[in-house]
């Protein structure tokens, strides 16, 4: 399997995702909740951060020139303290996860790598990186081979909301349909609530085919029914291609949603 540096965030081990999910039973949602426009835009910002400091993590780590099959490589764990990031990248050994890599960023300078292999986990890593394996083999329904994992802490609680993204390397494709929400308890080790937030997997494409030569669309339009608003899934993919979206709910409100803010267009 390989790991290819900016692409690796959306590649990282799916096979283990998606061998986790045929074992884990049908699934069981809840419907879903829908959080306020504030929190939905705070929570897409922050699923979008998060993916980015995996994502320069993984760069910083390829470029040290390792051979990365000696090492039980099993996913990573981010963390903020203000302007300040650290992930830290996990390994299984016999059975203990235990800390591999650290990737540590200071304000605006430039990130710093370690090698720090067998160190233990703090309690909150261990318990985040217990709520990412639990999640990914959570559901059973995808819309892509290749899942990526992002653990936050829930805005409600001491625990955390695990999203399970449906992912592609396809640059042009935009996928709108396929993720799911996890609410974990505080150790790690309980879902307490699982909602899927979808209800097909829907694609668009960025470039179609028809478009006259030279010619770019400006916005993409969707349709979303399993919540009364947008969710966080839309403002983090919103950030993720740069372009506006229009989403249409169950009632037939239009929501514009443009550089991670979300207006009512009534």
């Amino acid at each position: 399997m390989s790991l290819d540096g900016k692409n690796m965030t959306r590649r990282f081990f799916p096979l283990l995702f998606v061998l986790g999910c045929l074992l884990a039973g049908r699934l069981i949602a809840n419907p879903v909740e829908d959080f306020s426009v504030k929190d939905v835009e705070k929570l897409g910002k922050e699923i979008f951060e998060r993916d980015q400091m995996a994502a320069v993590a993984t760069d910083l780590m390829l470029a040290q020139g390792l051979d990365l099959s000696r090492y039980p490589l099993r996913g990573w764990v981010t963390e903020r303290n203000g302007k300040n990031s650290l992930v830290t990248f996990v390994g299984d050994y016999d059975g203990e996860h235990l800390a591999i890599f650290q990737i540590e960023q200071k304000g605006k300078k430039a990130p710093s790598f370690s090698k720090v292999e067998k160190q233990a986990l703090t309690r909150y890593q261990s318990a985040a990186f217990k709520a990412r394996l639990l999640a990914s083999g959570a559901f059973d329904e995808f819309c892509s081979d290749s899942y990526n994992i992002a653990v936050l802490p829930d805005i409600d609680g001491d625990g955390f909301l695990v999203y399970a993204l449906a992912a592609t390397r396809d640059p042009d494709a935009v996928l709108v349909g396929g993720h799911y929400r996890f609410r974990v308890s505080a150790d790690g080790g309980e879902i307490e609530r699982t909602e899927k937030l979808f209800a097909s997997c829907l694609v668009l494409d960025k470039s179609p085919g028809n478009m006259p030569e030279g010619a770019s669309l400006a916005a993409l339009t969707m349709s979303h029914v399993v919540s009364e608003r947008p969710l966080e899934t839309h403002v983090f993919l919103n950030y993720l291609h740069r372009m506006d979206f229009y989403v249409v709910t169950q009632d037939q409100t239009f929501w514009k949603l443009r550089g991670g803010k979300l207006k009512n267009m009534k």
